[in-house]
């Protein structure tokens, strides 16, 4: 919420729309929307469960959001409490419960929602990621299934209409890739716009007469569309689109007090000096990843080496004092250390699998084979190791 870099924060990016698209929060000419994961990510909102930028989303007007993989991250109860917390809805279509088939409605989840602006009826239908079991706790999701998009939308969206939508819109937490799949498969239902996220990538581009839109991560950019309706047959006549930088906005006074409000908060929670790094060390990179699994090791000394995936790893450690806020932001999620014993073999399988994913530590790479850095031997296949990894692994 405050930007990856001064500047690019939410209040930066709603006084950008204020002055050059003359944006009012609910305004008659205006659809906020979200493509999900909103508070797991740096100290500000991770440790606060994601309060912080709910009461951010909600001060910018937001009118729906996606559920992202990243909203089950702290379990049902807290999605629960955001999703009452937020003036929006959250929706996803194709989240169902295993026991019933039913949309978790209880938990404060929707298939759609449907708002009126000039007189006309846009129903707005979300979709969450189907790979989420395997990019949250899957402890927190096993009650769920994450039905295939495009039998989703072809069931749905009838109903949509069916309760009085003109225009159809859908909010995602789908990668690039999957948006324009779903758009080449899903054209007879005439979909006005598909908005992406999940992958952080940017996307600006039409396929047949549906947008697709997507604007990356961090509030760093923003994904716009305008439509242009007939009001009497209520179709669409014209359309623009295309992403934007967050870049020279004013920062809208409200929204800059409560970052402010939460900053402190943080600041008061986590601020207090652990370290000093002489430079920084970016996010996911070689010696981010030895200084993680390496840690590891020295805190379980009976170990014998250490496996995380680099897509825990969320953020830089910047140069000078080292807090606790640092230390959430890059590793916000809420894991724990697991002992898990593994043959050679096996080891080395995973970490074959695995290459470019994941971060190893204790052992290192000797031609064609792996050796333990504290006694120098080669792994053998058949002999069981200790190896520590986060329970999300």
């Amino acid at each position: 919420m405050s930007g990856k870099k001064e500047g690019m924060g939410a209040a930066n990016l709603l006084g950008l729309w204020r002055t050059r698209l003359g944006y009012k929060p609910h305004g008659n000419h205006f659809i906020l929307l979200s493509g999900g994961d909103n508070w797991t990510g740096p100290a500000i909102s991770s440790w606060f469960k994601g309060e912080s930028m709910v009461e951010v989303l909600n001060a910018m007007g937001y009118d729906a959001s996606a559920v992202g993989n990243h909203e089950f991250d702290f379990g049902l109860d807290v999605l629960q409490e955001r999703a009452t917390q937020a003036n929006y809805p959250y929706l996803a279509a194709n989240l169902v419960r295993k026991s019933d088939g039913a949309i978790p409605e209880d938990l404060g989840v929707k298939p759609y929602a449907i708002l009126t602006k000039n007189g006309i009826k846009i129903g707005i239908v979300g979709l969450s990621n189907t790979e989420t079991p395997k990019v949250t706790n899957p402890a927190h999701v096993g009650g769920f299934r994450f039905e295939p998009y495009v039998n989703t939308l072809q069931k749905i969206i009838p109903q949509v209409r069916a309760h009085g939508a003109d225009v159809i819109l859908v909010t995602s937490h789908l990668c690039n890739e999957e948006v324009r799949a779903v758009a080449q498969n899903t054209r007879d239902l005439d979909i006005a716009l598909i908005g992406g996220g999940h992958c952080h990538q940017r996307l600006s581009e039409k396929s047949g007469n549906t947008i697709l839109l997507a604007s990356g991560s961090y509030f760093q950019a923003y994904g716009w569309a305008t439509l242009t309706i007939d009001q009497t047959t209520k179709q669409i006549v014209k359309s623009d689109y295309g992403v934007e930088d967050n870049n020279g906005g004013r920062a809208d006074k409200e929204v800059a007090s409560i970052v402010e409000k939460w900053q402190k908060r943080t600041d008061e929670a986590l601020s207090e000096p652990i370290g000093y790094l002489a430079r920084t060390i970016p996010q996911r990179s070689k010696s981010m990843q030895t200084l993680t699994t390496e840690t590891w090791l020295w805190g379980y000394p009976n170990a014998d080496a250490a496996l995380t995936n680099l897509g825990g790893m969320r953020d830089d450690f910047p140069a000078g004092e080292l807090t606790l806020a640092n230390i959430i932001s890059v590793m916000p999620f809420d894991n724990v250390l697991i002992n898990v014993k593994l043959t050679g073999s096996q080891l080395e399988q995973i970490i074959s699998e695995q290459e470019g994913r994941v971060a190893i530590g204790g052992i290192h790479r000797k031609g064609l084979g792996w050796v333990l850095n504290r006694t120098g031997q080669s792994l053998e296949k058949n002999v069981t190791y200790h190896v520590l990894v986060n329970d999300f692994m």
